[in-house]
């Protein structure tokens, strides 16, 4: 999934990680957003804001396109689950 982010005045088009569709017991799959990093990064942060409080909440909204959510998770060793 493409995303586009602004940051520091400049619009960033950005790939996230993952996607992946969780049966969470509803009737159809959720479409959750996955977005993995190994060092906290401003731009990673600007980014998964974006997706989780603008992205997500207006596709949910057209009702067309499925349920989305968004997680990201900073792991700093390669042994995190």
């Amino acid at each position: 999934m493409l995303s586009k982010t602004i940051y520091n005045r400049l619009v960033i088009s950005t790939l996230v990680d993952f996607i992946a569709k969780v049966d969470d017991g509803h009737d159809d799959l959720l479409n959750l957003i996955i977005e993995v990093s190994r060092e906290k990064l401003p731009d990673k942060d600007t980014k998964m804001e974006t997706i989780k409080n603008l992205w997500v909440p207006a596709v949910n909204n057209t009702g067309q396109f499925g349920r989305w959510a968004s997680i990201y998770r900073l792991c700093q060793t390669g042994l995190d689950t």
